[in-house]
């Protein structure tokens, strides 16, 4: 009989079975059935898989369809003592091709040849000079905007000023010049200003660009960049006492601006007898305009060179911000490098601070250093120098959190699992909330459970335990409240700290940080959620998230219909809809009820009692039928409860569930989910009691059943001896008792169809 063929290679779904395989010669057929066995196009059958490679091996040993994959092998499959006598191997080798190469080489260095290589090389570079645009002579400083409206002549004005920002970012400032000209001459704006001031500092004409400022300053007075600008003009007129002017009012107006601070920073290291202004604290990150490219509307990148320039001037009768010492800009140097994605210069960087600092007895500041280098070491994948680097750390900081973390990431990419999984433990023991350690240990576990088996516990090395007394330290250093703290970091600071309460399912303490209506729902404090949505509500009537955890306060719909209102596609406001509808009903529809006195009946225990007194003595639960099963409303609803009639083998349940199913929706439910248990499943609660009913709707799922995805592959390969006499058993007794309407030349059709 004929069941189809494969969507790969058109082979016969009879195919697939282990007589064919058994019975089959050709190797090249075999390797095809192979092929679709292990994509699991027709279904996983390892079993199956199994024999038919076992049946080209014993055709052709050496077929390429036997063949599986093998990475090359990594540092972490060799020891460590292997690794080294490969690596030291490696070096051997390379220092000896060097050493032939530049000793008994036919070619001889020519100090003369190489000096005058240099030399062309040189004039190639002058020559290679890249020149100016011609054009930019000729093109013209002013635009012609008449008879143009307001918004063309915006819109003109902007197309010039994005030109002169593309022959700035190309490095032809004088044409960046002459756009920006043109920009000013049609419209003249801050930004275009601005931009023209840039570009004339970086063609050095210190003059114009100082009136392009001034005339940005009167336009918008203590704007930041044009001060910044202004003060690099300054600087390079040397008028250092306007330039330091000119940056304190760029820090009063911005104090997080990190241009300003630097300049003022490097002028103080370059002129120690100067003292230069303190920006007062920042209350938060102003991430807001920068000294820097082009002003587009958007913060603009910064120039390194108008970073490392100073001011000079004589005078400190104003407070002075801190000097960075050598080792304090090694470390921020390192820190910013890191954020750019350069490790290994990063890790150069920390390596010069730590020479200078060797010695020293702050053994803070060392620790950080070794832990940042390890941090880079872990980056560039050399695991075994960020391991040295954290036990460095670890030694003058014992127990703190992120070399340990460190540590335990490079170890666990040795595949030193264990040694990961002790410090993973001590740094839950500092601190039991790090989500890292909590889901590496989970991980870890596995691993070590899959490798030493039960017994991986015994395999550890020993645990240390965390001193009290650190404990103590850290909460204390977690508690204290800095001084002066403003109110907007107080606020931030609480509602971070009641966020992560929150997360971590501590309602009463998130409670305590702030008060919030989740919360109180999740304590089932339903009255103070409520309170806290209303007075959410009084400040934004159509705010989501209060009328909906409102609306779960009150149970009620008012608030819900509202919301959907606001929002139509809200998924959980319209589960809850639907949650509750059922309820408001049932509510709404029942009448009021008398009150019935109960009174105690005492019988004998051993008389036989009548169904009223049964009633009396059977709880409720007891007398009450189990729930009717309904049709599923969708193919995940029927397999949730196929599955669980199959958990525990109820085939009455299984009748229930298809007398309410169509017979035609049956393998539209079934979709591609068919296996041999469940079509074993349907077969014998057919048998059990639809049968004896209901004949015809028998026949009509039997008949249906046919034409699901996956029954002809279960036919043709998973029907064993068992199934098969279930079906036969069946067959026979709906010939017994055939339906109304139906031949019995219909059902010897239906039996072929089984394969019977």
């Amino acid at each position: 009989m004929d069941h189809g063929t494969t969507k790969r290679f058109g082979i016969p779904i009879s195919h697939l079975d282990y007589r064919f395989i058994e019975t089959c010669t050709d190797v090249k057929h075999l390797q095809k059935i192979l092929h679709i066995l292990r994509s699991g196009e027709e279904g996983k059958y390892p079993d199956l898989t199994a024999f038919c490679e076992r049946q080209i091996e014993k055709h052709a040993p050496r077929s390429r369809a036997l063949r599986k994959d093998k990475p090359p092998a990594t540092a972490a499959d060799f020891s460590w003592e292997e690794w080294r006598d490969i690596d030291s191997d490696f070096k051997v080798k390379v220092l000896l091709f060097l050493f032939f190469h530049f000793f008994f080489s036919p070619f001889r260095f020519d100090v003369d040849k190489e000096i005058s290589k240099i030399e062309e090389s040189s004039e190639e570079k002058v020559q290679s000079k890249p020149v100016l645009n011609p054009s930019i002579s000729e093109l013209k400083k002013t635009v012609d905007t008449a008879g143009l409206s307001q918004v063309q002549i915006s819109f003109t004005a902007n197309r010039e000023k994005e030109k002169g920002n593309e022959a700035f970012r190309s490095g032809d400032y004088e044409e960046a010049v002459s756009y920006y000209t043109r920009s000013i001459s049609i419209l003249p704006t801050v930004a275009a200003y601005n931009n023209r001031a840039q570009a004339e500092i970086k063609l050095k004409n210190w003059q114009n660009a100082l009136n392009d400022c001034e005339r940005v300053l009167a336009l918008e007075a203590g704007n930041v960049k044009a001060l910044i600008r202004r003060a690099t003009v300054h600087k390079n007129l040397r008028n250092y006492q306007a330039a330091v002017s000119d940056l304190k009012t760029a820090l009063l107006r911005e104090p997080g601006n990190p241009t300003a601070k630097v300049c003022l920073c490097i002028n103080n290291i370059k002129n120690p007898t100067r003292e230069t202004p303190r920006p007062p604290p920042r209350p938060s990150k102003d991430k807001g305009a920068h000294n820097g490219l082009v002003s587009n509307g958007q913060e603009e990148k910064r120039d390194p060179e108008r970073q490392s320039r100073g001011q000079d001037p004589n005078h400190n009768t104003e407070p002075s911000l801190p000097r960075l010492s050598p080792t304090a800009r090694l470390k921020a140097e390192g820190n910013q490098l890191f954020k750019n994605g350069q490790f290994g210069e990063a890790a150069a960087t920390y390596s010069q601070a730590i020479s200078q600092l060797q010695g020293s007895e702050n053994a803070e500041e060392l620790g950080i250093l070794y832990s940042n280098r390890a941090a880079c070491q872990l980056k560039e994948g050399n695991s075994r120098e960020c391991i040295e680097d954290c036990n460095r750390a670890l030694e003058l900081q014992p127990y703190s959190m992120k070399p340990l973390l460190r540590r335990a990431m490079a170890n666990e990419s040795l595949e030193r699992y264990r040694d990961a999984y002790v410090d993973y433990k001590i740094a839950l023991q500092i601190d039991r909330n790090t989500q890292v350690a909590n889901d590496s240990i989970n991980r870890i576990t596995r691993t070590l459970i899959d490798q030493d088996g039960t017994k991986w516990r015994e395999k550890l090395p020993p645990i240390p335990s965390v001193p009290v007394s650190f404990h103590l330290q850290r909460h204390e250093d977690n508690s204290v409240q800095p001084e002066g703290e403003s109110d907007q970091e107080m606020f931030q600071d609480l509602k971070s700290e009641g966020n992560e309460h929150l997360t971590n399912a501590r309602y009463k303490e998130a409670a305590e940080k702030y008060r919030v209506a989740l919360c109180y729902l999740k304590l089932c404090q339903y009255e103070e959620a409520r309170r806290d949505c209303e007075s959410a509500l009084q400040r934004d009537a159509s705010n989501i998230k209060a009328l909906y955890r409102r609306a779960q306060a009150n149970k009620g719909l008012e608030d819900l219909h509202e919301t959907l209102a606001q929002d139509p596609g809200n998924l959980s406001v319209l589960a809850l809809v639907a949650e509750i509808t059922p309820y408001l009903n049932s509510s709404s529809q029942e009448k009021l009820r008398k009150k019935i006195d109960i009174e105690e009946v005492c019988f004998v225990l051993n008389s036989p009692l009548d169904p009223v007194d049964m009633s009396r003595a059977c709880p409720a639960e007891a007398m009450a039928p189990g729930p009717l099963m309904t049709k599923p409303s969708n193919t995940y609803e029927f397999g949730q409860r196929i599955n669980e009639v199959k958990a525990t083998k109820d085939t009455e349940a299984c009748a229930e569930l298809l007398a309410a199913i169509d017979p035609k929706d049956l393998p539209v439910f079934l979709s591609n989910t068919l296996e041999g248990d469940t079509l074993l499943m349907i077969v014998q609660s057919l048998k059990c009691g639809v049968l004896l009913h209901n004949p015809t709707l028998v026949y009509q799922h039997l008949s249906h059943l046919t034409t699901a995805e996956r029954f002809q592959v279960h036919v043709a390969l998973m029907f064993l001896d068992q199934e098969k006499a279930e079906i036969h058993s069946l067959f026979t007794s709906l010939s017994e008792n055939p339906p109304e309407g139906v031949e019995s030349g219909d059902i010897l059709d239906l039996v072929k169809e089984y394969g019977l």
